[in-house]
C-alpha cells in the first residue's frame, strides 16, 4: 500500500534499517522489528499486536500515531528475538513433523500413538507418532572451554585501520558483541585441537566478519602488509562478506594467498539477518567445516598441514556497509565426527536409528521411554540407551501439509536460530503468540523466541 503516511515515514525507515541494537550511552536502535508488505514496501518500528477484528496493528515511532494494515497486505514481520541463553539438555534436538514444522526440544517419551516432548516457548507438546519424520539429537552436554560473552573483560580491543574508514570499537551489553565500524576483539580461549566454535551471527545491511582461529596474536593484522606487522604465529581467517565465506591461510612470511582454500556461497546469509554459526575445527585433519543453521556449508582441508599456532580468536568487523552482533559464543571439544542430514524415508518401511558411534541399525522403534529406545528387528529386539542415539529417521511417514480453510489466518513462525511452527492465528499481544495446530493443538508462545512471522500458507 502506498499513501500518505507511508511516504512521509520511508525516508527513516530507510535509515533505521541501518541500525542494530546498541549498548546505552551509544546510539541505540530506535526501531526493533521490521514489516514487509506485498508491494514491496518495508517499514521499521514496533508490532504492538494481530487480531482478527483489527488486522496488524504498527508503530512506526511513539510520536505517530499507531497504523492499521490489513492481512492480505502483509508478506511478513521480522522481529528481533530476546532469548535467554540456556545450557544444552540431554535428549534435546531437532524433530521434523510431515508438514514441515521444525521444533527443539526434549524428547520425554514415544508411545504407540504419540510422542511428548519439552519446549522452551509452548512448555510440553504432544503429537502422533505418524506425523514424526525424524529427529537430530544434539551432541551430549560437554564442558565448554568458553560460554559467553559475559563482559569485556579478559578481552582485548583494538582498532582496525582501513583505508578510507573510520575505526570504532566493539561493544557489549546483554550478553553479547556489537560492532558498528571496523574494530576488533580477542581473547585466548584454549582452543582444543579438535574444537566446535558456535555463535549466533546477526547484521543490518551486510554479513561482514572476520574471524581469526588459533591465533597467538590478539591484535588485528594488515593482510596487504605482513611483514611490516609484529611477530605474529599462523592462524586461519574465516571470513564472511555478502553471501559468500572464504577461508585464508595467514602466515608471516609466506605468500598470502587471496583465494585462501576456496570460497563458498552461503544461501542462509540471502534475504536475512541473522544466522546460526556452526565451526568445527579438527587440528590433526588440518580441516574446518563451517554449518550454517544446522546445514554443513564446506570442509576446507589445508594440505600443506595445519597453521594455526596458537589457541586464541579475533573477532573483526572489517568496516564495509554493516552493523553486525554477535552472540550466544560457545567453544567446546568436539568427537571429529561430521553427521550426514537426516533424511525422509516416506517409502521405506522400517526406521532407522544411527548411533552416536556411526552404527546404523534398522526395525521398528516400539517406544522411547525413560532414557531406553525400544527397537524390534529381524533379529532379537533390543534396548538401546538414548544417548548413544544422534538420529532417528522413521518410516514410511510421508509429507503432509495440512490444508487451512479458506477464512483461516495462517502464520508460518520461524523460531531464532532454527526450528518452525505452522498454526491458525487467534492473535498476538502482550508479547504472546496464540493460535492453533493441527499437530499440537491449542497454543500459547513466547514471541521472544522467534525471529520472523510469514502471512499465508
Amino acid at each position: 500500500m502506498s499513501d500518505p503516511w507511508t511516504n512521509r515515514v520511508m525516508p527513516a525507515v530507510t535509515a533505521a534499517l541501518l541500525c542494530l541494537a546498541a549498548p546505552s550511552g551509544q546510539a541505540q536502535a530506535q526501531y526493533r522489528d521490521v514489516l514487509h508488505l506485498h508491494n514491496g514496501d518495508v517499514l521499521a518500528g514496533t508490532l504492538q499486536s494481530i487480531l482478527p477484528e483489527e488486522g496488524v496493528l504498527w508503530q512506526y515511532d511513539p510520536d505517530f500515531p499507531s497504523v492499521q494494515f490489513r492481512y492480505e497486505a502483509v508478506r511478513k514481520i521480522q522481529l528481533q528475538p530476546v532469548m535467554p541463553p540456556v545450557e544444552p539438555e540431554s535428549f534435546q534436538g531437532l524433530f521434523r513433523l510431515a508438514d514441515g514444522d521444525e521444533l527443539v526440544g526434549r524428547l520425554e517419551e514415544l508411545n504407540a500413538d504419540q510422542v511428548t516432548m519439552q519446549t522452551r516457548y509452548g512448555g510440553q507438546l504432544s503429537f502422533h507418532r505418524n506425523r514424526w519424520q525424524w529427529v537430530l539429537f544434539d551432541d551430549e552436554p560437554v564442558e565448554s572451554v568458553f560460554s559467553g560473552p559475559k563482559g569485556l573483560e579478559g578481552w582485548t580491543r583494538s582498532d582496525v585501520s582501513v583505508q578510507h574508514l573510520e575505526s570504532g570499537r566493539w561493544l557489549y551489553q546483554d550478553q553479547a558483541f556489537y560492532a558498528h565500524r571496523a574494530a576488533s576483539i580477542a581473547r585466548d580461549v584454549k582452543l582444543p585441537d579438535v574444537a566446535r566454535i558456535r555463535f549466533d551471527f546477526q547484521w543490518k545491511g551486510i554479513p561482514n566478519l572476520a574471524l581469526a582461529l588459533y591465533t597467538d596474536y590478539l591484535h588485528p593484522v594488515n593482510l596487504g602488509d605482513l611483514a611490516a606487522e609484529p611477530k605474529f604465529g599462523g592462524f586461519y581467517s574465516l571470513q564472511f562478506l555478502h553471501n559468500y565465506a572464504n577461508v585464508l591461510v595467514v602466515e608471516q612470511n609466506a605468500q598470502l594467498q587471496r583465494l585462501g582454500l576456496g570460497q563458498i556461497q552461503v544461501p542462509a546469509f540471502v534475504g536475512k539477518n541473522r544466522a546460526s554459526i556452526d565451526i568445527r575445527v579438527n587440528k590433526p585433519q588440518a580441516s574446518l567445516a563451517l554449518l550454517v543453521d544446522d546445514k554443513l556449508v564446506k570442509i576446507w582441508v589445508d594440505n600443506n598441514g595445519f597453521s594455526g599456532e596458537g589457541t586464541g580468536i579475533r573477532l573483526v568487523h572489517q568496516g564495509m556497509g554493516s552493523s553486525i552482533r554477535v552472540s550466544q559464543l560457545r567453544i567446546e571439544p568436539w568427537n571429529g565426527q561430521l553427521e550426514q542430514p537426516p533424511a525422509i524415508r516416506a517409502k521405506e518401511t522400517s526406521d532407522a536409528l544411527t548411533r552416536r558411534d556411526g552404527e546404523r541399525r534398522e526395525g521398528e522403534i516400539q517406544t522411547i521411554r525413560d532414557g531406553k529406545v525400544q527397537l524390534a528387528s529381524d533379529q532379537e529386539p533390543v534396548e538401546l540407551p538414548l544417548a548413544d542415539i544422534r538420529k532417528i529417521e522413521f518410516g514410511g511417514i510421508p509429507n503432509g501439509p495440512v490444508q487451512p480453510q479458506a477464512d483461516e489466518l495462517t502464520v508460518t513462525a520461524k523460531f531464532a536460530g532454527r526450528g518452525l511452527i505452522r498454526l491458525k492465528l487467534r492473535e498476538l499481544r502482550e508479547g504472546r503468540l496464540l493460535g492453533d495446530s493441527p499437530n499440537y493443538g491449542p497454543l500459547d508462545l513466547d514471541l521472544r523466541m522467534f525471529e520472523e512471522l510469514l502471512f499465508g500458507p
